[in-house]
């Protein structure tokens, strides 16, 4: 699939205030009770039956620019079923908004608690211990140090468990080889 059509599903999502998720690409959606097919503006304020378009990069266009190279998924915590974009270069874990990844559990530190890291000329996922105060785990073994990261490795930070899934690697890259 090409980075195109990640791109356009990822925009396309749209949600009623019960928090489903639904509709395809230039599709308009109309939920609530009533006969009327007249479309619902987005930004209605989360009015029951209304739809919002959702911008999955937040108010930071940098996400929308710098590829994904992999995947967190919540597999254990408040964030159950949630899944985290991992970009090239470092990536700050915790649970303030200011972290590349965000980890809403209140047993993670705010700030930094993982770093995490993918570098292309090596292929390599690397994640380091931050500066939380209660450690964080690969794998059910406390991380004391940086650790390269495998396909399907469990982070555990907090409460809350992760499932690494890597896309790039030894298969693929999204730099173009000379």
């Amino acid at each position: 699939m090409s980075k195109e059509y990640f791109d356009q599903s990822y925009i396309s999502q749209v949600t009623d205030a019960a928090g489903s998720f639904g509709g395809n690409y230039g599709e308009t959606v109309v939920t609530g009770e009533t006969d009327e097919t007249e479309p619902i503006e987005a930004g209605n304020g989360g009015e029951v039956g209304g739809t919002e378009v959702i911008n999955p990069f937040g108010t930071d266009d940098q996400q929308r620019r710098d590829p994904v190279v992999g995947w967190l998924v919540c597999v254990k915590g408040s964030d159950f079923g949630a899944d985290f974009r991992i970009h090239e270069g470092w990536n700050t874990i915790g649970r303030d908004t200011s972290n590349d990844i965000v980890i809403n559990d209140p047993t993670v530190s705010a700030q930094k608690v993982v770093t995490l890291m993918y570098d292309d000329p090596t292929k390599a996922f690397i994640v380091a211990r931050g500066e939380g105060r209660n450690p964080s785990r690969v794998n059910g073994r406390p991380l004391v140090s940086e650790k390269e990261l495998a396909a399907f490795d469990k982070l555990t930070v907090g409460e809350t468990e992760l499932i690494f899934v890597p896309l790039c690697g030894e298969q693929f890259s999204w730099k173009k080889e000379e």
